[in-house]
This record gives C-alpha cells, sequence and structure tokens, in this order.
C-alpha cells in the first residue's frame, strides 16, 4: 500500500545564525516544523522542516532558480521579486527551506548546519 504520512518528527537543531539574529518562534505542526529568527530591523530567517512527501513550488516567470553542490548536500536556491532568498534541499527523508533576504553565502551557511 502507498503511505500518505505527511507527518515531521524531532526538531530542528540550527549550528549557525547570522550575528544579531535571535530566536522569536519556533512551532511544531503535524506536517512540519517552523523556526523564525529576527533581529532589531525585523528582518526575519525562517527554516521549515517537512516531510518529503510535501510540495515545494517556485514562480519561475518572477524569480530565479539556481542549483548549488557543495560538499554536504545538493540545494536549489531561488530568489523572488522582492529579492528575498530561499534555499531548498532534502535530507534524512525530510525537506528543508529557509529563507529571508540575507546573502546565497548566509543561507548555505545556515543550511550547512541544520540537523
Amino acid at each position: 500500500t502507498e503511505s500518505n504520512d505527511n507527518s515531521v518528527n524531532g526538531e530542528i537543531t540550527v549550528g549557525y545564525i547570522p550575528e544579531g539574529y535571535e530566536l522569536v518562534n519556533r512551532q511544531v505542526y503535524s506536517k512540519n516544523i517552523v523556526v523564525d529568527y529576527k533581529n532589531s530591523d525585523d528582518s526575519l530567517i525562517k527554516i521549515i522542516k517537512s516531510s518529503s512527501a510535501n510540495k515545494v513550488e517556485f514562480d519561475t516567470e518572477t524569480g530565479s532558480v539556481e542549483y548549488i553542490n557543495t560538499n554536504l548536500n545538493s540545494y536549489t536556491y531561488y530568489v523572488d521579486e522582492n529579492d528575498c532568498g530561499y534555499l531548498v534541499w532534502n535530507k534524512n527523508d525530510y525537506v528543508y527551506q529557509t529563507y529571508g533576504f540575507i546573502s546565497k553565502d548566509e543561507l548555505l551557511k545556515i543550511a550547512e548546519t541544520v540537523k
């Protein structure tokens, strides 16, 4: 039989967050875990852990997509029409996303420390 279990187990552990950002929210839902960090300018960095059964879609007509391979993982980097950067990757049967108005390099530093 086919499994439709979209539940997410565990937590999100982050080893790197840019200076000035603090944890402001951690929500655990049945289908994902969401962690938010903000700085004093109210700039948000969001990290999401979802079941690999969930879809992630990007509007490639108004944004741009780049594929990045590192020693640790393969990532999809997307920038929307507002210059918000999104990084998406698969790891251990989960889909992870991190996004915010920060550089691609900072998003990669965050992503490579997420467990």
